[in-house]
């Protein structure tokens, strides 16, 4: 049996890094280099990545950031709006091995979490609470033809009624600005958490548009009405961030993007159109991925809570405390904690 090494991520690394997570079959942007740098210009913390390598080979990947508060360190695997971490590794010992690094780094820290891979599984780490999350995707393999198949009646329809308004779909890496504005005002009309600034002006600074990112715009004469940005590695498209124009929706713009989007990836040899994770509570947005022929399955959120004085903290304090890090279930937090909940998302 070949002995594995352990050692932290460096940027000499990169390259074979981004050799494997696209050669593994449940290979995400989430794993690759590029999303590593994105996270770290957005929602700051340190990286404290993990590699495996077996025989010079590299077997296994576990992306970790700790972010430093008031109230300790916070380590999560991975933080930002739910993004994926977790083990990804082709040998039992790799994952293993990166398994008891995580585990010895969650000891040191106030609370940390493991999001784990929505599509495998893998042993769960050591952990006092687990959250929940309903993983939402939608096969691509049988091309445009498959999809326009596996997707509801009134997708289809809605479809139609886009392109005989004359809505007309394009890629524009130049569309950001119409991105973030509109993601705001989006955000504005139902009290939600808009992403920070960051989240927009490092994407063209720390991953390449067209192969990390693409941004489809939908127009009507010239006039942009909504966008999408998808991410994209191995064989997974990422559902980002869609954005409409309010008195556009009437106009079916959102279903034009995602047509075209959806199948722009399948003939770009995509296999699955991952909707990301959808709360158990989230009716309405469980309902549209539906729509849109999704498949889905249950994946976790593993919580080690070493500082239990966390839990008698405030919602909105460790928001503010660790702006877009995961530090506990809001449902884990003593009722008195929960006050100041109102408006905030936790990542």
């Amino acid at each position: 049996m070949s002995r594995v090494e352990t050692r932290g991520w460096t940027a000499g690394d990169e390259p074979e890094v981004e050799r494997f997570v696209a050669g593994h079959p449940e290979g995400l942007v989430y794993y690759l280099p590029a999303f590593r740098r994105y996270l770290l210009a957005v929602a700051g913390g340190e990286c404290r990545s993990r590699l495996a390598f077996e025989d010079g080979r590299l077997t296994g990947v576990l992306p970790v950031l700790v972010l430093k508060g008031a109230h300790g360190d916070i380590l999560n695997s991975q933080p930002f709006f739910g993004s994926n971490g977790g083990v990804l590794a082709t040998t039992a010992a790799a994952e293993t091995a990166l398994r008891g690094e995580y585990e010895r780094m969650a000891a040191a820290c106030a609370a940390a979490t493991w999001v784990s891979h929505p599509f495998t599984d893998v042993t769960a780490p050591a952990h006092d609470i687990t959250d929940e999350r309903i993983a939402q995707w939608t096969d691509l393999g049988g091309g445009e033809a498959g999809l326009m198949a596996v997707i509801e009646p009134s997708a289809r329809r809605n479809i139609q009624k886009a392109r005989a308004e004359g809505v007309v779909v394009r890629e524009a890496a130049d569309a950001l600005p119409f991105l973030e504005a509109t993601h705001r005002e989006n955000m504005a009309a139902i009290g939600g958490r808009a992403k920070p600034a960051a989240f927009f002006s490092a994407l063209g600074e720390t991953m390449t548009f067209g192969r990390d990112w693409r941004l489809y715009v939908a127009e009507r004469l010239g006039e942009p009405l909504a966008a999408l940005l998808t991410f994209e590695a191995a064989r997974t498209v990422e559902y980002v961030m869609p954005v409409v124009k309010e008195p556009a929706r009437p106009l079916q713009p959102t279903a034009a993007v995602l047509a075209h989007a959806m199948g722009d990836a399948a003939a770009r040899g995509f296999t699955r159109w991952n909707w990301g994770g959808t709360w158990l509570t989230q009716e309405g947005v469980y309902r549209f991925k539906k729509k849109w022929g999704a498949r889905e399955r249950r994946y976790q959120y593993f919580v080690t809570v070493n500082d239990r004085s966390l839990l008698s903290r405030g919602a909105a304090e460790l928001s503010a405390a660790y702006p877009w890090y995961f530090t506990v279930p809001f449902g884990a937090l003593a009722p008195a904690a929960l006050s100041g909940v109102e408006g905030q998302e936790q990542t």
